[in-house]
């Protein structure tokens, strides 16, 4: 290679990196109580962030009084994130003392500075826990995980009647990220899918049959390495063997020796959204004969440059007796506008349209919209039993929308005659 090609290569490289990586700083405005020699923290949804944790990215007091930090995001990234004092009895709230909701961005090209102003810090004191919102019988169990070294909680939700009658065996959903599937009181973000709830009116309504659905609890700051089979060089990943190792010879066989189960897959679902509608996709693909269908909303699609639509695309084999449940909402690129806010539709009554015309090719929106059409194409060539909706009734990256959805889902799952159904 001549130097003029050598320069030319080493130039494109350099703008291919600078394209993918944004280097942003975060700049702070905290009350004028705050003490002068108080830390402040940014704790957010990923791994520069802390992944939750609540001193995840110091800050530095400046003259003026500000607090500024920077840190490297990759372009198209959307994050989430509080302000701390370093512990979540010391997080930022809002001015009239009650929590505040996660921030949100969506990391593009443009993107240089993310200035926020705190209202108002917690005063220190426990926060209270929120009430127990279980409706019907919540049982919980600890795991000793030989594969995930360390101890697990899994929560099994037991249908109305199952203590009634003695003989009866009943179908299984398995749901990642249990600590969010029952009890707002548990839940990360202060919403939960409310499958209790949805199955309480849908098992009395004759909708869906009666089924036990157990929860398996994430493991927090290692829940991205172990919902992902692949790992990115920014975001981690890759450790999934072991969770499924996990859910598959430990937590499974548990359930089927405590409860009274029917077995096989026509009676064993699995489910998830975000990285778990990922990873449930993931595991029917990876394992055939263990699971006959998959409910996966707002599935982490973009991970790892669509990897796993490209491993389905050239070989579907492994979800050819699947039946599989997609789903996106219209406002999930940047988490925008009302990503808090409780739906108007909790049953998820209304049809679900057509989604939004999004012309513009670098709207995250977009491109996550478009990844989940191209795994439906896939889905449709492969003759694979898939039902795919693109939601704007409920479009946000939240419980409420998962929860807003989840009856449509789980009566596909359940539905005895099933016959392929896309949407257009």
């Amino acid at each position: 290679m001549d130097s003029t090609c050598f320069s030319i290569s080493l130039l494109l490289a350099i703008c291919a990196t600078s394209a993918a990586n944004q280097r942003i700083e975060f700049v702070v405005h905290v009350p004028g109580d705050t003490p002068a020699d108080a830390k402040v923290f940014v704790a957010g949804s990923v791994p520069s962030l802390g992944n939750w944790r609540p001193d995840g990215l110091p800050l530095t007091r400046q003259p003026n009084g500000t607090y500024t930090g920077e840190v490297e995001f990759e372009a198209g990234q959307s994050i989430e994130f509080k302000i701390t004092r370093g512990t979540w009895t010391t997080v930022e709230q809002n001015a009239d003392g009650n929590d505040r909701p996660n921030r949100m961005a969506a990391i593009d090209v443009t993107t240089q500075k993310i200035e926020v102003t705190v209202a108002r810090w917690a005063n220190g004191k426990p926060v209270p826990r929120p009430p127990n919102t279980i409706v019907g019988t919540l049982k919980l169990h600890s795991i000793d995980s030989r594969n995930l070294k360390q101890s697990r909680t899994i929560r099994v939700w037991l249908p109305p009647g199952y203590d009634a009658t003695s003989n009866a065996r009943y179908d299984v959903l398995y749901m990642h990220d249990g600590q969010n599937c029952f009890d707002r009181a548990t839940s990360a973000f202060g919403n939960e899918w409310e499958i209790d709830e949805s199955l309480t009116k849908l098992i009395a309504a004759r909708e869906v049959p009666p089924l036990i659905v157990v929860g398996i609890d994430n493991g927090l700051a290692n829940r991205i390495s172990e919902l992902t089979f692949t790992a990115e060089a920014k975001r981690g990943g890759g450790q999934a063997a072991a969770y499924t190792a996990f859910l598959l010879e430990e937590v499974k066989p548990f359930i089927e020796r405590t409860y009274r189960t029917n077995t096989g897959p026509a009676h064993t679902f699995l489910g998830g959204s975000s990285l778990g509608g990922l990873i449930s996709l993931e595991i029917a693909r990876r394992h055939p004969s263990t699971f006959g269908g998959v409910i996966a909303m707002s599935p982490a699609l973009l991970w790892a440059d669509e990897a796993l639509t490209g491993e389905i695309e050239r070989d579907p084999a492994g979800l050819r007796d699947t039946r599989v449940w997609l789903d996106m909402g219209t406002r999930e690129g940047g988490y925008l506008a009302n990503s808090n806010a409780r739906t108007a539709d909790p049953a998820g009554a209304k049809a679900m349209r057509a989604p939004e015309t999004v012309n513009a090719v670098d709207d995250p929106n977009a491109r996550i919209v478009a990844a989940a059409r191209r795994l439906a194409a896939a889905l449709s060539k492969h003759h694979i039993a898939h039902r795919f909706t693109v939601d704007v009734d409920h479009p946000a990256h939240n419980e409420p929308a998962w929860a807003a959805r989840f009856p449509a889902a789980i009566r596909y799952l359940v539905k005895e005659d099933q016959t392929l159904k896309t949407s257009k």
